[in-house]
């Protein structure tokens, strides 16, 4: 006779969230699983939703993370509550799970299997519930998520590390701004040539200082098409981190990578790198400034991480892996990308009807600070 599965349950709601997350994630292969936070609720519950790859509608999960000391359970008032609010989502859901930490309760099931029966019948979402023994046979399936989870329990006395954006999540949203130019060559009669070469020379001042942005006094230009991202590594817990490396991977989204300030008024490198990015493989390497441990409690900021999305991609993803002398974690972070197309159109006026043409180019948009806001 085999012994039973066991596995210490998470000891917070935050923990059980970010297993639920893991587990999902690796059952579905799916990427695009999101977290909906609720914590102004009493019990603090957690929502997660993703559309699986081969299916068009959505599928959402309830976790719900029962305190064994207070004795939280799991209620029929509370599930129907939930079920009413999952009508109101939008688009329509396919399935609602409620996973949670409670162990089996015999009642809580059949009531959960009458729900889905009723919604099935009316052509609603399907109803599941997953219990802390469901949920550990889900684990010990699927291997990432058993490694990952058991790793965190036999170093949550120590160690919990976070990678996340400046805003303190693991998503974040930006816009960007691309230059659709369009130049038309025009015919125009030939003037006298002490009037064509003025012309000339005006229009190569022109054409400077629209290619070199830097150039002459207006120095206020931004390069809209890059964007600067700052990282945050946070050491959460109690030991120190030391001898750590971040392993940082860009999905095939990224055009371009670099660890200098394009975004800013002049491109420059910091004097002390912490940054370390590569164009080619779209990689990268975080390392701590003059090789200090990280303390507990403490993080380290990382700024210097500009990239050029690809025009016709919203979403990058970077994958990143923490390496040190006794802790390894790794996950992922996500980038929502909303691009934006500016039509600029230039007038060349050509002494030779043969020229005349008209060419349309994708660009980098510089934007002057001094202007009307582009928004």
């Amino acid at each position: 006779m085999k012994a039973p599965k066991k596995i210490q349950k998470p000891e917070n709601w935050q923990d059980f969230e970010s297993l639920c997350k893991k587990l999902w994630w690796e059952i579905w292969k799916c990427d695009e699983i999101k977290k909906n936070w609720r914590q102004w609720q009493k019990q603090n519950w957690v929502d997660i939703y993703w559309t699986p790859k081969w299916n068009k509608a959505y599928y959402w999960i309830q976790c719900k993370w029962k305190d064994d000391y207070i004795n939280w359970t799991l209620t029929k008032k509370e599930i129907n509550e939930e079920i009413k609010k999952a009508n109101e989502f939008r688009p329509k859901l396919k399935k609602l799970y409620f996973a949670t930490t409670w162990n089996k309760d015999v009642n809580i099931e059949e009531f959960i299997r009458e729900k889905n029966l009723e919604n099935i019948n009316q052509w609603l979402f399907e109803i599941h519930l997953f219990s802390w023994e469901d949920i550990v046979d889900l684990i010990y399936e699927n291997l990432n998520t058993f490694r990952y989870y058991i790793e965190s329990i036999n170093f949550k006395d120590e160690y919990d590390v976070e990678l996340v954006f400046d805003n303190w999540l693991e998503f974040i949203d930006l816009d960007v701004y691309f230059s659709q130019k369009t130049k038309k060559y025009v015919y125009k009669k030939p003037l006298p040539w002490i009037y064509w070469n003025n012309s000339l020379i005006l229009q190569t001042l022109k054409n400077l200082h629209t290619t070199h942005p830097y150039f002459w006094w207006e120095y206020k230009w931004k390069n809209m098409s890059w964007w600067n991202v700052n990282l945050i590594l946070d050491n959460k817990w109690n030991k120190q981190l030391e001898n750590y490396k971040v392993y940082l991977s860009f999905s095939w989204n990224i055009k371009n990578l670099d660890e200098e300030t394009w975004v800013g008024y002049l491109a420059m490198n910091v004097k002390n790198r912490t940054v370390f990015l590569y164009n080619d493989d779209k990689t990268g390497t975080l390392k701590p400034l003059w090789n200090k441990p990280l303390v507990p409690k403490d993080s380290y900021s990382y700024n210097n991480i500009d990239f050029k999305p690809q025009i016709e991609w919203w979403k990058i993803y970077i994958d990143w892996e923490l390496v040190s002398s006794y802790y390894n974690i790794k996950w992922k972070l996500e980038v929502n990308v909303t691009t934006h197309l500016i039509n600029e159109e230039e007038i060349i006026e050509v002494v030779d009807k043969d020229e005349v043409k008209q060419e349309t180019n994708i660009e980098n948009f510089y934007y002057n600070e001094k202007d009307e806001d582009i928004s």
